[in-house]
Order: structure tokens, then sequence, then C-alpha cells
């Protein structure tokens, strides 16, 4: 049974009035008071398919000395998504900030009841009065809320800081007030006046050897203080590392012996995931992964949950059942569709809702954040599909094309294509265009991942640029300078000037000729060519699909940032320096892409002004007629 994390991340300044998505989650503002009396707020999250009942752990996050920036931010983000790569699967975020603004900024920025001190007034109220008082109060109210909360298990909860933060969770485990880890990362190491007694908790310290802040002094000071202590520790310095060196452009900031160095921020998140799985979840170091994880023999797609081998099945109902669905899942859902397989199955409507499956464990699994991950061949796969797509678009005339609704195309198992002999018409042209491209979209790893509306939202948002850009590939790769059919015929008809005065012949050469251009301008290659244009379909259907939903968006989402990293690959190994410039220069065929689409668009409205509901457009193929 795997075990999971709730997250408590405690950023100790001001709260935006909105706050980033984290899939799926229940989100909510809270207050609570330090001993002051003075009013601390804090933004709640937590997964809304949880059990509140069930207690689970819980990690604070102290911010920096900047206050709560959206470096903070992106920290809690990355924090989830780490947490579900480490076993932690549920996730669990808060944020704080102060009423009172001079509270917290006493020792991060120099602030004292709103008024502005030097540099040598702020290192003194770092000294005894002001954090053993009021810093003292704000760490234990925060420390005081989080353990109060229903579901958290006292026992196991954690905390991480960063520089001011770090000094802030380091006087928490001296505290011995039952925290089980802690985590500093380029935090002040100053030992804690007045207390001397031992540190139940494990303490992970990380530090830049060439920092002047928090020097190697200190450091060697703080050592011999842990072991007075007899504590847990884990001590790692990081070389040429200065202050800061989690914060990405602090050395712009202005502040002396600070800069952020990407190798040890990466080293010590690294570490700081495996500290937290181990002392919080009990994963032996040795069973915590790093990466994708599937079990022998399983169907070539990862299920990525930290620390905890899943079984994936690709899992086929016997054949015996008159519903047939294939699906890859966890370990849970191969239990329930083996013990429900075994009961009599209503018969299959043939229109992939399935509905009986969509209260399932493994929409459960797809709500907890459990995606298919790329399959291993998935290249060969795009290659093969790719070359299917093209022989039947050359050699094929579609027999469904007029007026067909793309639930019919989707959803029914038409035989949509017969051989073709001889010339065909432009509106079956277009119609065998968009019948390869729904197929080739419908093909792709995550597609069948999403819910029938999620799949219909998200052929309607790609599959006319999908068809712009692939015929636009074909011409290039044929040395031709225009957008045409394979027979030689024009995308527009023969007639199109005569019957609309409102279309110039120049705006048509344009749009024939400029993606060709672009393609030839930056001499794209077949591989890196459908890297992006899987890409540039997931980036417009999150872009135009308003009625995707919240799993759909995620899931596209997550195919995005996966592919997007496998063109990124693509371009270090052919480009090597260049590959950030190669990257981008990719990616801006998008806008060129979207001006054909929209160029075509407006041509189709004036080629036919009789028809005035543009919405009918999206239902049916889209053709001159």
């Amino acid at each position: 049974m795997l075990k999971k994390l709730w997250i408590l991340v405690f950023l100790a300044v001001s709260c935006q009035a909105t706050f980033p998505f984290f899939n799926p989650i229940t989100e909510r503002l809270v207050e609570y008071k330090d001993a002051q009396n003075t009013v601390q707020q804090g933004f709640l999250a937590y997964p809304t398919f949880s059990s509140p009942l069930k207690k689970r752990p819980a990690v604070i996050v102290f911010h920096a000395f900047t206050g709560r920036t959206e470096f903070d931010n992106g920290k809690a983000r990355d924090l989830a998504k780490v947490t579900r790569l480490r076993g932690i699967r549920c996730r669990h975020l808060w944020k704080g900030k102060s009423r009172s603004r001079c509270s917290w900024k006493l020792c991060d920025n120099g602030t004292v009841v709103g008024k502005p001190v030097s540099m040598d007034t702020k290192r003194a109220l770092q000294k005894f009065y002001y954090r053993t008082t009021i810093l003292r109060n704000r760490i234990m109210s925060s420390w005081n809320y989080v353990k109060a909360l229903p579901f958290v298990d006292t026992n196991r909860i954690g905390s991480i800081g960063f520089c001011f933060g770090g000094l802030c969770t380091l006087d928490l485990a001296r505290f011995n007030v039952g925290l089980k880890a802690a985590v500093s990362f380029h935090g002040t190491l100053t030992d804690y006046p007045g207390n001397g007694t031992t540190i139940d908790a494990s303490v992970q310290a990380h530090h830049g050897d060439e920092d002047p802040h928090t020097t190697n002094a200190d450091a060697d000071a703080f050592l011999v203080e842990m072991r007075r202590r007899n504590g847990d520790w884990d001590f790692t310095r990081y070389a040429h590392a200065l202050h800061a060196f989690t914060l990405p452009g602090v050395e712009n900031w202005g502040i002396p012996g600070a800069k952020f160095d990407p190798i040890a921020s990466n080293r010590s998140w690294s570490a700081m995931e495996a500290f937290l799985a181990e002392k919080l979840l009990c994963s032996p170091p040795n069973k915590l992964y790093a990466g994708s994880i599937s079990s022998p023999g399983s169907a070539p797609f990862d299920v990525v949950l930290s620390g905890r081998l899943i079984s994936i099945y690709k899992l086929k109902i016997k054949p015996t059942h008159t519903l047939r669905k294939e699906k890859v899942c966890c370990s849970a859902c191969n239990s329930y569709y083996r013990r429900n397989s075994k009961l009599l199955i209503p018969q299959c409507t043939d229109d992939r809702s399935h509905k009986i499956l969509q209260n399932s464990r493994y929409q459960k699994c797809l709500e907890a954040g459990i995606r298919k991950k790329v399959p291993i061949d998935f290249m060969e796969n795009l290659v093969e599909q790719d070359r299917i797509r093209k022989t039947i678009f050359e050699n094929s005339y579609a027999k469904n094309g007029k007026r067909l609704l793309l639930e019919d195309i989707l959803f029914k198992n038409f035989n949509n294509y017969t051989q073709r002999l001889g010339k065909i018409r432009l509106s079956n042209w277009i119609a065998v265009s968009q019948l390869t491209s729904i197929d080739f979209l419908s093909n792709l790893y995550f597609y069948q991942q999403l819910v029938p509306s999620d799949q219909i939202q998200f052929i309607k948002a790609t599959r006319f640029r999908f068809f712009f850009l692939s015929l636009a590939m074909k011409c290039y790769e044929e040395g031709k300078r225009e957008l045409e059919y394979p027979d030689g015929s024009d995308i527009f008809p023969n007639n199109i000037l005569r019957r609309s005065p409102f279309i110039e012949a120049e705006h048509l050469q344009k749009i024939r000729t400029t993606l060709i251009e672009k393609l030839a301008e930056l001499k794209i290659k077949q591989e890196e060519f459908l890297r992006l244009m899987v890409l540039l379909s997931c980036t417009t259907a999150l872009a135009l699909s308003d009625h995707l939903s919240i799993i759909g968006k995620s899931i596209i989402e997550d195919a995005k940032t996966e592919i997007s990293s496998l063109l990124m690959k693509h371009s270090e190994q052919q480009y090597g320096v260049a590959a950030r410039i190669r990257y981008v220069e990719l990616l801006s065929v998008q806008s060129v892409v979207d001006w054909t689409h929209k160029s075509m668009d407006n041509v189709q409205c004036l080629y036919d002004l009789k028809r005035t509901d543009n919405k009918k457009l999206e239902g049916y193929l889209y053709k001159f007629e």
C-alpha cells in the first residue's frame, strides 16, 4: 500500500490573490495567531479525493531572506512534483504571510516596523533578543498550526528552509518539539543561544564552500555543535558555491558574495528528496528510484511513483466479454479490472464512452497524477504512424468525407478510405487530409488517457494546424515552394477569385508559400519535425481548448513537458552549445502555423458569405463547398 505525504509549504510573507494550479487539489486560505496575537494567514491546499480521516506526513517550508517570491512559489511547485516522483503521491501546499510585516521582516531584509535599517542593524537583529523571542514565537506558531491539523501525522512532520529559512528550520530542530527531519539550504548555521540539548530530529544541511556570509568557520562550528548535541546529521559542502546558490538570478540583486549555482542547487535538491522519503516515508535509500519505474514484462509505459515499485499492466479484459478495453494501470487498477471482469459487463455501445470505467480506479489514478510516460519506442512509433498517414493520404479516397461529424470519426468504426484510382475533387482532398490527421493524432500515446469529451476537444483544436504543417513539410521535402496536394491540385478552388471579390490573389499566394518558406529557412529535418509537430499540437490544445477537463489539461501538459524535453535533447545531440537557439527557432514555427490557419479560416468565410454560423465549422470537416 503506497503511503501518501501531505506537504505543508510555509512561506512567511504576503500571499497573492491567485495561486498556481496544482492538479487536482482543494485550496483555501487559513489563519492562525502567534504568541503576540498577531494574525497569520496561510494558503492550504490538499488532494480533493483524499480521505480527511487518514493522517499523513507533512513538510513545513520556510522562505528565503527575500520573503515570498516567485522563487518560493516555484519551489513549492517543484516540491509537489518531486514528491510524486519520490513516493509522495498527494500534495498539500501551505503558504503563509504575516499581517504585521515587521515581525517576519526583522531577520530577513532589515525592516523594523516598516523602517529601513543598515546591514549592521540587520545582523544585530539576528542576535539574542529577537531570535529567542519574536522569531522563536513565529516559528513555533507555524509548528503548532501544522501539528494541530486533524489530517497530519504529528510523528512525521519535516521542514526545509532556504537562507533565512534555513536558520528557522534548524532552530525548529533545536527546539526538540517532535520534528522528524530538517533540511537547510545555505542557511545561517549559528548555534542557538542558551540551548545545548540533544537533537531528536534528523538534520541535513547544504553549504556553499565559498559562502562569505556563512563561512567555513561557521560550518565547522556547526559540525562541532551537531556532534555535541549527538544528532543524526548529514552535512554537504559544494565546491565553488557562494551564498544563496539555489536562488536563480541572485547575483543581479546587488548582494555581495551571492550567486546562483545550478549544479549545487540540483544536487542539494536531489539529496533532500531522498532524505525526506527516508525519514517521513521510512523508505530505505536503496529503495529510492530517481527515474521511471516499470515492472518486468510490463507495457512500454512508465508510471513514476517514487521509491515504491509499481507493477504496470497492459490489461485486456477477457474476449468472452463484449467490452474489450485496453488500459495501462497500476496494481490497484489491475485488481479492480480483474475482479470486475468476472461480472456481467453490459453490451459495448462502441462510442468509446465506456461509462462503466469512468469511476474506476484507473480514473482515480489519473486524478492522483499517475501518467503514462513517453514509450521507449516513441520515435519509432511516430515515424511508423507518419509513414502510414502519408501512404493513405497519397493513395486513398475519403468515402465518408462529406459533412461527417467528428464524433462519428472518433467513436464509430467507419471504413473511411477506399483506394484512389484517378483524380479526385478538392473537397475530397480536404476530407482525406483531415481524416489522416485525425488518425495520426488519435494514435499519440497520451490520447487514450483522455476521456471522450477531452478527446473531441483535443482533435478540434489541433487537426487543422496539424494538416497545414504536415502538408507544408511534404511540399518542402519534395522541393516545392507552394502548398499543393500530391496530384498538383491547388489548396484553393479554381473559382475562388471569381466567387468572392474580397479575396486578393496576393494574399492567397502568401498563404501558399509562408509556411514552406519558414521550414526552408530552418532547414528542418524529419526527426525534429515529428517531435515539433506533437509538441505544437499539445501547445495548441492547451491554448485553445477552454472546455478541457482539469485532468485532461494535466495529461496534455505532462505530455507537452515530456515531448519538449525530447526535442531539447535531440537539439543538444545535433547542435551542441547552440541547442537552445535551435530549440527557440523550432518553436517559432507555431506563430506561422497559427497565421496560416487564421488566414485560411478568413478565406473560407469570405468564400461563402452565406455561412454565418462559424461554429458549424468546428463540428464538420473543414471544406470548401
